[in-house]
């Protein structure tokens, strides 16, 4: 699981955000109270030798470069076929921050 090490460590302090451990261990089926709150523990050195002969291995078989320009390319044919839809969107964000602004500058808040 690519979210085991670290993931259910230090909570968050309230009030920052979602709370990324709760929610992961509600979703494992874990109350709240029981998700483990440790620090995680440093990598083992076998763990270390893993990782990177991994990456190793990802880099010179050309596996990252492969990644990352079919991912590049299924994300602009994806904005090129929504491009009304994410235009759109982008102008209702403009507008919304623009409101947001305004009502911190009526309140004597600094934008």
């Amino acid at each position: 699981m690519a979210l085991m090490h670290g993931t259910l460590g230090d909570r968050r302090p309230a009030g920052t955000g979602l709370d990324t451990q709760i929610l992961l261990g509600e979703h494992a089926g874990i109350a709240g109270d029981q998700v483990r709150r440790t620090r995680p523990r440093a990598p083992t050195t076998e763990e270390i030798e893993i990782a990177t002969a991994d990456a190793q291995c990802r880099e010179s078989s050309g596996w990252t470069s492969l990644l990352y320009e079919v991912t590049w390319g299924q994300q602009a044919a994806f904005l090129e076929a929504h491009e009304a839809e994410v235009d759109a969107r982008l102008a209702h964000n403009a507008t919304q921050t623009e409101q947001v602004r305004a009502i911190i500058r009526d309140h004597g808040g600094k934008v």
